[in-house]
């Protein structure tokens, strides 16, 4: 014959069932919360990967930059002397330019002469009185 369990016994089977549910939660919370802080811990580490990145990157970008600005100092053109070679192709470029304008000159005087021979002869004088009488210059 089995006897039922008094009432002391039954609330003290409940609150055994509910301390156990209780612990069985508290597990589960517990283990939820190591994963998540794995994944942080996971996560932390990625972000120091990504850091040491970037300041890898911002070395390697300053180097570059001190590099480039060396770089062009040293391609800035300095003032140096000219050469022989300059030099000459300076003096013969002027006499050229020079002798131009001499030739330019003449060709003037001689387009302004032929005018004047031109007027004379249309003008019925003959040209080469008129020359004579000309200063001379």
């Amino acid at each position: 014959m089995k006897t039922r369990p008094c009432k002391i016994q039954l609330r003290q089977n409940l609150s055994i069932y509910c301390m156990q549910l209780r612990t069985a939660k508290l597990l589960k919370l517990e283990s939820c919360m190591q994963l998540r802080t794995a994944k942080l811990l996971k996560l932390e580490s990625c972000m120091q990967l990504e850091v040491a990145k970037l300041l890898k990157s911002r070395d390697v970008y300053e180097a570059k930059s001190e590099e480039a600005s060396e770089k062009k100092a040293c391609m800035k053109p300095t003032r140096h002397g000219a050469s022989e070679k300059e030099r000459a192709l300076g003096a013969v470029y002027k006499r050229t330019q020079a002798g131009g304008k001499k030739k330019d000159e003449a060709r003037g005087e001689e387009a302004t002469e032929m005018r004047d021979s031109q007027e004379c002869i249309l003008s019925g004088g003959v040209y080469l009185r008129h020359r004579l009488e000309k200063p001379a210059s």
